[in-house]
């Protein structure tokens, strides 16, 4: 094998696993200078300190050897092993990656699905030109679902949520006529359960202006929501007096209790990992047979652990859809331990539970362009119809509707 494509091999092999640690490690941590010299560090020592040392040892007999795949000496021997390691690793991550990617999103439960595309303004393009092709910033998919969850009493059956995730509220590249949209969308739907899964914000500076706006979407029985990783990294007391002022009911290591005829729909939030604290799993899923539990997680990683102690539904966001997506390729940056396990859709989790992962409304602006865009992943509004089991809904397939009119509410100052 040529040398120059055994080094293009290793080099890229040293990238992928600064990028996995970067996926599950790196972004967890709070945003600033720290978090950025950390991943500079870690660039350094996982990518750039082993390639400029193969550069600077590049015409050396045990590199040069290891290159050509001609290991005849103890050094150029264990060299090439560790060459062998890292394309070793980089197979099985690249199979687990093929095998998340063909995890289908249509699961058992999902029972149907369309999607709205509707009219929306776009303010302007938030990527650089190059990409601009590919952007889909403001292409707005309204996505309706019939979700049969498992445990849902029959008196629960057709009860609607509207789910809002990662909003980011950051209205200074004229995205004010995009949240009033969103808002109209959401009010004319009058959804029983209004609830948002995380991330109101990017700035301190904009929380009550976030709040308000937000608070203009409630639902006929409750207005529910959980902080996510931007709210923890900003001001997350003052988020909650907030919420509390306007009516949102915080849901973060709390119940909240529907009943109906005797029958109880159970709904649960945790903020974890952000809020630093161990989930009391068993008092947030504790349930009687007959009822059903609802969590809300902002984050899918704890969907696995809540399906198997008990949780019907689980409504997350966070991961963006992968936010930048590729030909063919798909998200190239995933903000979970999971990794493109859980980007978005609905999936089943073992033993019986679904989780819906929605793609959200905003981007994250850390180190992005102009507060970031979206590629090939379009921003999700997504509305929900619970189902009891054995629930005849027809199965239909994914559709795009005509662009509906716009008609946008008055939005807070």
């Amino acid at each position: 094998m040529p040398p120059v494509l055994t080094f293009l091999l290793v080099v890229a092999a040293l990238g992928h696993i600064w990028l996995q640690l970067f996926n599950r490690v790196l972004l967890e941590m709070d945003d600033g200078p720290r978090k950025k010299t950390w991943q500079d560090i870690s660039l350094a020592l996982i990518v750039g300190l082993p390639t400029a040392l193969l550069l600077i040892f590049w015409g050396s007999e045990p590199v040069s050897n290891a290159l050509r795949w001609t290991p005849i000496t103890t050094s150029s021997r264990t060299i090439f092993a560790v060459f062998g390691l890292l394309w070793l690793i980089g197979l099985w991550r690249g199979w687990l990656w093929a095998c998340d990617r063909a995890v289908p999103q249509r699961s058992r439960h999902l029972l149907r699905q369309s999607i709205v595309i509707p009219s929306i303004p776009k303010p302007g393009r938030r990527v650089p030109f190059l990409l601009r092709p590919l952007e889909t910033t403001y292409d707005l998919e309204v996505v309706e679902r019939d979700i049969e969850v498992p445990g849902l009493a029959a008196e629960f059956d057709g009860l609607t949520i509207a789910q809002v995730s990662d909003l980011h509220y950051d209205p200074r590249f004229g995205q004010r006529p995009v949240y009033e949209r969103i808002a109209q969308l959401v009010m004319h739907r009058r959804a029983d359960i209004v609830v948002f899964t995380g991330d109101f914000i990017n700035h301190p500076r904009l929380i009550k202006r976030s709040v308000a706006y937000h608070a203009q979407m409630k639902g006929e029985l409750a207005t529910l929501c959980v902080l996510g990783n931007h709210d923890y990294w900003t001001d997350p007391a003052t988020i909650r007096d907030e919420c509390q002022r306007r009516g949102i009911r915080l849901m973060g290591g709390e119940r909240w209790v529907l009943e109906r005829a005797g029958r109880r729909l159970i709904f649960a939030g945790t903020d974890a990992p952000w809020d630093r604290k161990r989930p009391d799993w068993r008092y947030l899923l504790e349930h009687k047979t007959g009822d059903a539990v609802i969590l809300l997680s902002h984050t899918p990683d704890n969907a696995p652990k809540a399906a198997r102690l008990g949780a019907s539904l689980i409504l997350s966001g966070h991961n963006h859809g992968g936010q930048y997506c590729l030909p063919f390729i798909g998200p190239v940056v995933v903000p979970s331990r999971l990794g493109h396990r859980y980007v978005q859709g609905v999936f089943d989790l073992p033993p019986d539970g679904v989780l819906c992962v929605s793609r959200g409304l905003g981007t994250s602006d850390s180190g992005n362009y102009r507060g970031g865009g979206r590629l090939l992943c379009p921003p999700e509004l997504v509305f929900l119809t619970l189902r009891a089991p054995g629930a005849e809904v027809a199965v239909r397939v994914r559709e795009k509707a005509p662009r509906m009119a716009a008609v946008a509410p008055t939005m807070p100052g």
